[in-house]
């Protein structure tokens, strides 16, 4: 099968005037565009536009975005008869100091584009720890000095893993409310206004999770990570709970994915800390769901706040999409590992829904599968279930590891 080509990614705000969409940018022709279409900066869906023709002209995006989207853009523009525009933007009951933690190691140049985004943000309520792991040179350091920002402070953790230099900035996080960031994000200006709202649009709400959309699509990596599903989980806030929030998907809430995403997430910084914060022994994956299941299990609430919106880099070469799909499947087995040694009841909840699981992972109709298209190589698949198969040994191997080894958050 061919490789699917290129996708052209822009986004478009309908309370400005429309542009043409043309086919060549930056040098590159395209046949196709992904279009994040925005109202008052709220994120209200996507709408995909065939470029076959070389241009789409601002009337014919606008009878696309029409057909696709019209009842969501009709329901927001009643909305606003009742609520200015952007409620986040005006209705914060509390303006709380946020620390924004960004783990990263030896990536300075996506580190750069990260950091310059963050305090190019709306809220300034916040500090920025940038936690250098393991560095191998000082290139992340000197980022940081240059940065020219008193918000920003550098922090070395020497003890690789990103649970690890997550713990550090945990432990030294001033804000009430701590937010993670992975180092390949690009977050928009009013990221982190939207992610404090999230916490205020009902009590209990322990963890606040952000839309995630792909910065380009270049490369078929990059596109078969979307057809795998992507980061983004929808276009409406959604609450999530035990309780009157819960789910009636059979594998609630052991489903990996459908709370968001770790790579965008935050959390009260006090019941982070009484959680015991990441836990490094999930070194493939798995360290965002295991915290999602402990928030859920002391009784807290996950927020989906779309209005927060970030832009992931995803990986461009086929081998690093390999292994980041060996990781997911590794990382969800593990964590059900450990979730499962931990109490026998916890056990017999989880082994209770493995014939879902199973059917939801090897079924082609599964909501999961079903998004891949017909050209999504057949090698990812095997690497994601051999990682499935793997991940409990690996678990295993790793805690066992870990015994007697420190580590747990360093004190401030």
């Amino acid at each position: 099968m061919e490789p699917p080509p290129p996708q052209r990614v822009l986004e478009v705000h309908l309370d400005e005037p429309l542009p043409r969409v043309q086919a060549v940018d930056g040098g590159r022709r395209y046949a196709s565009a992904r279009v994040l279409v925005r109202l008052h900066r709220h994120p209200l869906g996507v709408v995909e536009l065939d470029l076959s023709d070389g241009v789409v002209s601002a009337e014919r995006l606008e009878r696309e975005v029409r057909a696709v989207l019209g009842d969501v853009v009709d329901e927001h523009l009643a909305a606003d008869v009742l609520a200015p525009p952007c409620a986040y933007d005006v209705t914060l009951a509390r303006r709380p100091f946020v620390s924004v933690v960004i783990a990263t190691r030896d990536r300075s140049q996506l580190l750069d584009a990260c950091l310059r985004s963050v305090l190019a943000g709306s809220y300034e309520e916040c500090e920025v720890l940038v936690v250098d792991n393991a560095p191998r040179d000082a290139a992340t350091r000197r980022l940081v000095e240059n940065a020219g920002d008193a918000r920003v402070r550098y922090r070395v953790e020497p003890r690789p893993g990103v649970g690890v230099a997550r713990n550090h900035g945990l432990a030294r996080a001033r804000g009430e409310i701590v937010a993670f960031l992975d180092d390949d994000l690009v977050v928009d200006r009013d990221w982190l206004r939207a992610t404090v709202g999230g916490f205020q649009v009902t009590p209990g709400v322990a963890c606040v999770t952000a839309l995630i959309m792909p910065v380009e699509l270049e490369t078929p990596a990059q596109q078969w990570l979307e057809e795998y599903g992507g980061f983004d989980k929808g276009f409406r806030r959604r609450i999530f709970d035990l309780g009157e929030h819960r789910l009636p998907d059979r594998l609630y809430p052991y489903s990996a994915g459908i709370f968001g995403s770790g790579a965008s997430m935050a959390f009260e910084t006090s019941r982070l800390q009484a959680l015991g914060g990441f836990d490094p022994r999930l070194a493939t994956a798995g360290e965002d769901l295991d915290l999602f299941l402990k928030v859920l299990f002391a009784g807290g609430r996950i927020v989906y706040e779309p209005a927060a919106l970030v832009w992931h880099r995803h990986p461009r070469e086929y081998d690093a999409l390999r292994r980041t799909m060996f990781n997911y499947g590794a990382g969800l087995s593990g964590l059900m590992t450990k979730w499962s040694l931990s109490r026998p009841a916890t056990a017999a909840a989880i082994a209770a829904r493995l014939p879902a699981a199973a059917r939801l992972a090897l079924d082609p109709r599964s909501r999961k599968n079903a998004k891949k298209g017909r050209g999504y190589p057949k090698e990812l698949s095997r690497r994601e279930l051999t990682g499935l198969a793997l991940g409990p040994g690996l678990y295993l191997r790793t805690a066992w590891r870990a015994r007697g080894r420190d580590v747990s958050p360093p004190s401030p």
